[in-house]
């Protein structure tokens, strides 16, 4: 199943799917289109971009 907007949550881990990225982000914070985040990789997405480069950390 894909990731949609409702499954991008502040405070939440996610996993790059691009094999020669990887990595992973937790977001810090959403605003409009924007999703900020830190870790492996530190900036910002637009929403699309996001949703379609990451998926939520299993726990």
């Amino acid at each position: 199943m894909a990731m949609t907007q409702a499954d991008v949550v502040v405070d939440r881990t996610y996993e790059c799917i691009d094999p020669e990225l990887g990595g992973e982000v937790t977001v810090r914070s959403i605003s409009g289109v924007h999703i900020y985040f830190d870790g492996d990789a530190d900036g910002f997405a637009l929403m699309d971009n996001f949703i379609g480069s990451y998926k939520p950390v299993r726990n």
